[in-house]
């Protein structure tokens, strides 16, 4: 996701509340999370979940963050939580 706000990218408490918020929106079973803030200030996370996993890495000197949600089940809500990544995101 690009056009990211830059505190928001740089913070790990931010950041973990959003996916973890995220995953309780989507239903997920959560089974463990792990967040990481880099040397050069973004931050990488993990959230396992009994469905698969959704993790993110931040670039906040690019305005940039990638994200991945891997679903390994029928789920048809994709689009919805995009969009409220990206708001969260202020993207």
């Amino acid at each position: 996701m690009k056009n990211c706000e830059t505190d928001k990218l740089k913070s790990v408490s931010a950041i973990e509340t959003m996916m973890i918020d995220i995953a309780h929106k989507g239903e997920f079973n959560i089974i463990n999370c792990h967040f990481y803030q880099s040397k050069l200030r973004g931050v990488s996370g993990a959230v396992i979940l009994a469905e698969s996993h959704f993790t993110i890495h931040t670039w906040p000197e690019y305005n940039y963050a990638a994200l991945d949600l891997l679903i390994c089940s029928d789920f048809e809500h994709h689009e919805t939580l995009m969009k409220q990544l990206q708001s969260q995101l202020n993207s």
